[in-house]
């Protein structure tokens, strides 16, 4: 039953918009006459049909009325947020349900009390406007201008707030072009000593930079001397070693020609020199013999290369100490990286031969160009196994092996 009420409200509601000239009776008949042939169909019991009409056109008026009810006063609370495009949207739907001249009556105030509402909430909104625009004239007219009529004048708009005095005499142009001078003096003294203080940042960032080199230098400078002093005291160890080898193959030698005579048969000597070859290698385990060792030398070329410091403010200096570098490696202060960390086993020496072209590179730092130089070089070293992966070297070099 209920869903049949909508299905007439729907109807209702069409047929009166589409048919507003026709009585409300004929379109009721109409709907009825739509509505009935479903209920027989279904078997309900027949009733008198003006009563039935009469009580289904007042179930639709009712729920029509409730709606046009309920839309007005959601555009009238739409009106008093000041929303009027909700009031507007609720409006135009409440037109629906309007069948009647007391709806139509409805609407028509409905309406007025929303405009007035609206018109009411911008004359608000204009006034709050104008008395914060009016405030602000007040606070500034009573910030520049102290004297009162000046004050009032400001108020009324009748004078800029730029224009007031203090009341005091107006100063003569000497006085301006003094008062002048001195306020260009003050500018000009405080751009000096923002000047001032960015210089002297400048300086100290480049007396820190400069201190930061010397240290590095002078870490680098020790550490090369270090490793120098420990390279000299190894080579020492091993000329001393060589040393010790060298006189106990002597030893052996000597022991060898005092034995007897009798033992001059060539099985004797062999015999003798197996000895001796036991005696050395007993006073020596795990060497080979002098003439082995000096056999199994190798000599071959090893590159190298010098690089300065990365933060010189000049190519100059950075090739000078490019040269200073190249000075020390002839005169054999420094030696290869590789031969220093142990990379080329058994080095016994190392020689420099020579270095290649200095190139140089300029880079940014902090807003300031600074320079590293670098150079290629080579040394002869001499060493008691071949060329590190160099597996054709298997016999001693008799020239540079590379």
């Amino acid at each position: 039953m209920r869903h049949n009420l909508f299905r007439l409200r729907r109807l209702h509601r069409l047929m009166a918009d589409r048919l507003n000239g026709l009585p409300r009776l004929l379109v009721a008949l109409f709907m009825v006459a739509v509505v009935t042939p479903g209920q027989a169909a279904s078997g309900a019991p027949r009733k008198d049909d003006s009563t039935h009409l009469q009580r289904i056109v007042q179930q639709l008026d009712a729920l029509d009325q409730e709606d046009l009810i309920r839309l007005v006063d959601e555009a009238e609370k739409c009106a008093l947020d000041g929303d009027s495009r909700c009031a507007e949207a609720r409006l135009r739907r409440a037109r629906l349900y309007a069948h009647g001249k007391r709806d139509r009556d409805l609407l028509a105030k409905t309406r007025v009390f929303i405009d007035e509402e609206l018109a009411l909430q911008a004359r608000e909104t204009e006034r709050r406007e104008r008395e914060e625009k009016q405030a602000a004239r007040e606070n500034e007219c009573a910030r520049y201008c102290p004297v009162p009529s000046q004050y009032r004048q400001c108020v009324a708009g009748q004078l800029y707030e730029g224009n007031c005095t203090d009341g005091s005499p107006t100063p003569s142009l000497a006085d301006g072009m003094r008062d002048g001078l001195a306020s260009a003096m003050a500018g000009a003294q405080r751009i000096n000593n923002i000047h001032n203080q960015a210089m002297k940042g400048l300086q100290d960032s480049y007396t820190q930079r400069q201190q930061e080199q010397v240290e590095q230098r002078e870490r680098r400078q020790s550490r090369e001397d270090d490793e120098l002093q420990t390279r000299k005291e190894r080579q020492a160890q091993q000329a001393r070693e060589r040393q010790a080898r060298a006189a106990q193959a002597k030893a052996a030698a000597a022991l060898s020609a005092s034995a007897p005579a009798a033992t001059n048969s060539p099985a004797s000597a062999a015999t003798s020199a197996a000895a001796s070859r036991d005696l050395v290698a007993m006073n020596n385990p795990g060497k080979a013999s002098p003439r082995q060792t000096e056999a199994q030398r190798y000599t071959y070329n090893w590159p190298g290369s010098l690089s300065s410091d990365s933060m010189h403010t000049s190519e100059g200096n950075a090739r000078a100490e490019i040269a200073l570098l190249a000075e020390r490696a002839r005169r054999g202060e420094t030696e290869p990286l590789k031969i220093n960390r142990g990379f080329i086993p058994d080095a016994l020496s190392y020689e420099w031969i020579k270095a290649g072209p200095t190139r140089c590179e300029a880079r940014q730092h902090g807003g300031q160009a600074v320079w590293q130089c670098w150079a290629e070089t080579e040394y002869r070293v001499t060493a008691l196994s071949p060329r590190p992966r160099d597996s054709a070297a298997t016999k001693p070099a008799t020239g540079i092996a590379r």
